[in-house]
C-alpha cells in the first residue's frame, strides 16, 4: 500500500515555494519606491524578518495555491491552446488542429465567449509569452523541440494497446473526446505500476512548480513595464528584456516536464501491457 506524508513534494515545490516566491516579491516591490537606480530600501529586510515564521508558512502555501490555479487556466491552457495535451501530440492526434486562433475543444453555445476569452488570456495578460512563443516556436519552428511526435512505429503500437484496453478509437485524429484518455491511463500506471509513481510525481511536481514560477515572472514583468512606461530608464527597459526571457524559459522548462510526465504514464502503461502479454 502507498504512504502519502501529508505535506508532499508536490505541496512543497509546487505551492510553497512559489507562494514564498511571490510574497517576497510583494514585500520587495510595494516595500519601497520604485527605483531602478536607487538601492533599495534597507527597512525590506525588516518587514521580511518582521513575518512570523508560521504566518509566513500560511501565506506562501495559500498564495501558492491559488498561483498554482490561476497558472493552470493561463500558462498550462495557452500551451494547450498552442499545441493540444502532451499525450495528443506524443501520439501525433492533433499536430494540424490546434493553434491559437483554432478552437478545437468546443463547448455549446459558449464559442464566441470562449474565443474572446482566449483573445484576452493568450494576446493580453499572456502577450510576451504568446509574442515570443509564436515568433521561435511557430515561425522559426523551435516547437518540434518540446512538441515532438513520439516515433511512428511506436505511436501505432501504444494506439493499438490504449484501444485494445479502453475500447475501440479511445485514441483517433480529430476525436473532441479523446483528448482525457490519458487520465484513465494514469491511474491504469497507479494502481498496475507503483514502481513508476515516484518518477510521475517528480514530474507533476516540477512542472507545477516552474507553470507557476512562470506567471510570477508575469506579473514581475507587467509591473516592472508599467513603471518603465511611466518613467522610462535603462535599467528598467533592460530588466524588462531579461523577464521575457525567464518567463519563455520558464515556459518552455514547464512544457520539457509536462510532456515527460505524460511519457512516463504511456511508458508505465506500455511496459504493464508487455509484462501482462508475456504471462
Amino acid at each position: 500500500m502507498l504512504k502519502q506524508n501529508p505535506f508532499s513534494f508536490y505541496d512543497f515545490l509546487g505551492y510553497f515555494i512559489p507562494g514564498a516566491f511571490f510574497v517576497y516579491f510583494i514585500i520587495f516591490f510595494f516595500g519601497r519606491e520604485i527605483s531602478f537606480c536607487s538601492e533599495p530600501n534597507p527597512n525590506i529586510s525588516d518587514k521580511i524578518a518582521g513575518f512570523h515564521e508560521a504566518i509566513f508558512v500560511i501565506i506562501s502555501y495559500t498564495s501558492g495555491h491559488i498561483l498554482s490555479f490561476v497558472s493552470s487556466i493561463t500558462i498550462e491552457r495557452l500551451s494547450i491552446w498552442r499545441f493540444g495535451y502532451p499525450s495528443e501530440y506524443l501520439l501525433g492526434t492533433n499536430n494540424k488542429q490546434c493553434g491559437f486562433f483554432k478552437n478545437k475543444y468546443k463547448f455549446k453555445n459558449t464559442s464566441y465567449f470562449y474565443s474572446t476569452l482566449r483573445f484576452l488570456v493568450a494576446w493580453v495578460l499572456l502577450l510576451p509569452l504568446t509574442l515570443l512563443d509564436n515568433v521561435l516556436g511557430y515561425q522559426l519552428g523551435y516547437q518540434n523541440l518540446y512538441a515532438k511526435e513520439l516515433d511512428p512505429k511506436f505511436v501505432g503500437i501504444l494506439k493499438n494497446e490504449i484501444n485494445d484496453l479502453l475500447g475501440k478509437d479511445t485514441v483517433e485524429d480529430g476525436d473532441d473526446g479523446g483528448h482525457d484518455f490519458l487520465r484513465r491511463i494514469y491511474h491504469y500506471a497507479v494502481e498496475k505500476c507503483p514502481n513508476h509513481l515516484p518518477k510521475m510525481q517528480n514530474y507533476v511536481a516540477l512542472y507545477g512548480f516552474l507553470r507557476s514560477i512562470c506567471f510570477i515572472f508575469l506579473l514581475v514583468f507587467w509591473f516592472i513595464f508599467g513603471e518603465v512606461i511611466r518613467s522610462p530608464d535603462t535599467n528598467g527597459i533592460l530588466l524588462v528584456l531579461f523577464l521575457i526571457l525567464l518567463i519563455y524559459l520558464s515556459y518552455l522548462a514547464f512544457l520539457k516536464f509536462y510532456r515527460r510526465f505524460s511519457l512516463e504514464a504511456l511508458m508505465a502503461f506500455h511496459v504493464n501491457r508487455i509484462f501482462q502479454s508475456e504471462k
